[in-house]
């Protein structure tokens, strides 16, 4: 039996404890939290950590496919020129070497769990043999002709059966990718299997204009790719309440009970975000700011989030478009750009809240009796990041 202390212990909870003591056991399950007076009576010495602890981080959006384009592709591009030069790199994979690589970095910076996209099986080896991290893998689907429909679903099915994992989900990748048929095919599965699902959403304010108004950067784009794009018929003018048109509702519930993961939402407005808490038991709203600010140079509105109280995790999207897989790195740019979120709120959207959107809170997500969240060092960290903290893993 081990036992350690620190200044602060951020439970994950949103639980703070100072001078706690945790004992963990050589499997890394927390077997107690003692208060100072505890352990002192017990003539226990605890192995002290100036600073902070807390649990290890959960990454709830990231693309291991990515992970051979460090550096390939320029920032500040804006989405849709993003993709255009993501396109044509996609056609060489990376090597499991890199996805291991990334995988193995993932852990050196905190990391106990990742919710991975995949389009391709290249990391289903990887992920098979690594026991390093957890990882849920959301099978992507994405086909914007109706005709395609049933030919794309069934090859996220292969890939859905293929990997050798009972983490997985099948799920759409946006509003401006998936056509009607294959979104009510996707959602029909996915609904009857009690899957998460993973939803690029308004990334781009030209997805919003796509559907107002069959114009701009996205329109075009896409016009450029199909010639003709006669057959996208939208059965509304908004990206969101097209997702909750095509929705297959419970009818014996008010709300969907499924777990849906909405990732960026950079530009995401306060009329939507309230349609979807109106439709939607249990939203998670997946922040990826670095990514943001390497792709459209701009942040969610964080404090729009924060008024709702909603539930909020953290990503790093893909080294494609970040420059590290680290969030701690996420969480000191949150900090930086919106001061008013505490650091207590920043470990809570890195750890309880990405277990709970992954389903693995009963292990991961928080230092309670019985969970083995693995246990984070925060060197040179009390009540709040500086650019001197690093992350060294304990447990």
């Amino acid at each position: 039996m081990q036992t350690i202390s620190a200044d602060y212990i951020y439970v994950g909870n949103g639980t703070v404890l100072k001078n706690y003591a945790i004992q963990y056991d050589e499997k890394g399950t927390i077997k107690a939290l003692l208060t100072p007076k505890e352990y002192t009576e017990r003539n226990i010495k605890p192995i002290f950590y100036p600073g902070a602890l807390c649990p290890g981080f959960i990454n709830a959006h990231c693309h291991l496919e990515l992970s051979h384009l460090k550096g390939k592709i320029h920032k500040h591009l804006g989405l849709n020129t993003f993709l255009d030069a993501l396109i044509p790199l996609q056609k060489y994979p990376p090597s499991e070497q890199e996805i291991a690589q990334a995988i193995l970095e993932m852990a050196k910076q905190g990391i106990v769990a990742i919710g991975d996209i995949s389009n391709t099986k290249h990391s289903f080896r990887i992920k098979e043999k690594l026991s390093t991290i957890h990882i849920h893998t959301f099978i992507e689907s994405f086909g914007l002709h109706p005709d395609k429909a049933q030919e794309r679903f069934f090859q996220a099915l292969t890939l859905f059966h293929e990997l050798k994992s009972e983490h997985k989900s099948i799920t759409p990748h946006a509003p401006y990718s998936v056509s009607q048929p294959l979104l009510k095919d996707i959602l029909d599965y996915a609904c009857g299997e009690r899957h998460i699902l993973s939803y690029h959403l308004l990334e781009s304010d030209t997805e919003r204009t796509l559907f107002e108004k069959k114009q701009g950067k996205m329109y075009e784009r896409l016009l450029e790719w199909f010639g003709d794009l006669s057959f996208f018929e939208p059965q509304t003018n908004n990206p969101v309440q097209e997702w909750i048109t095509h929705f297959p509702f419970d009818p014996a519930f008010p709300k969907s009970m499924l777990h849906v993961l909405f990732v960026h939402n950079t530009y995401l407005n306060e009329a939507e975000l309230r349609m979807i808490l109106e439709h939607f038991e249990k939203p998670y709203f997946v922040f990826c700011p670095n990514a943001n600010l390497y792709i459209e140079n701009r942040l969610p509105d964080v404090e729009m989030f924060l008024k709702y109280k909603v539930k909020i995790c953290i990503g790093t999207d893909s080294l494609a478009s970040n420059d590290e897989l680290s969030i701690l790195s996420e969480m000191r740019t949150l900090q930086d750009h919106f001061p008013s979120i505490d650091l207590n709120q920043l470990i809570s959207w890195a750890t309880l809240n990405g277990a709970e959107a992954l389903y693995i809170e009963d292990k991961f997500g928080s230092i309670e009796v019985n969970k083995q969240p693995g246990i984070l060092w925060l060197k040179d960290t009390t009540t709040h990041l500086t650019k001197h903290s690093v992350i060294q893993r304990i447990v």
